[in-house]
């Protein structure tokens, strides 16, 4: 959430699973409105996210209608960026080509893993139950 606040975004999008679009998870950022997409592009997100999951790789096909919607979506609903909520996007997705303004979040969470390794204060698993 620190990455929305430093850029000043105030209307986000999210791709990912149908789970992660519909929770609220994102909605937790002070100051920030998560515009949800229409139930068809939902669907389309969902099922290519699933796909990129299940095959392992990504298509053309799949990089430009997810590319087409996330423009569609930032110039429709004045979205300032796309959180790309899922580490499968990453198979179409990558700093050199995309298209539209985004946040990469599995990208932030590994920079942050990485930072606590390198500081010395690694991540600590949740705590358990006996």
């Amino acid at each position: 959430m620190k990455e929305i606040s430093a850029r000043s975004l105030r209307r986000v999008g999210v791709f990912g699973t149908r789970f992660v679009i519909d929770s609220a998870l994102f909605g937790m950022a002070e100051g920030v409105e998560v515009v949800q997409p229409r139930s068809d592009e939902v669907d389309y997100i969902h099922r290519t996210y699933s796909e990129l999951a299940q095959k392992g790789e990504g298509s053309e096909v799949q990089y430009r209608g997810l590319t087409n919607l996330a423009q569609t979506f930032c110039e429709r609903d004045r979205v300032d960026a796309i959180l790309l909520a899922g580490t499968d996007l990453a198979l179409l997705f990558n700093e050199t080509n995309i298209e539209f303004p985004y946040i990469d979040c599995a990208a932030l969470h590994l920079q942050a893993i990485m930072r606590a390794v390198f500081d010395g204060n690694p991540v600590s698993p949740a705590a358990t139950s006996k």
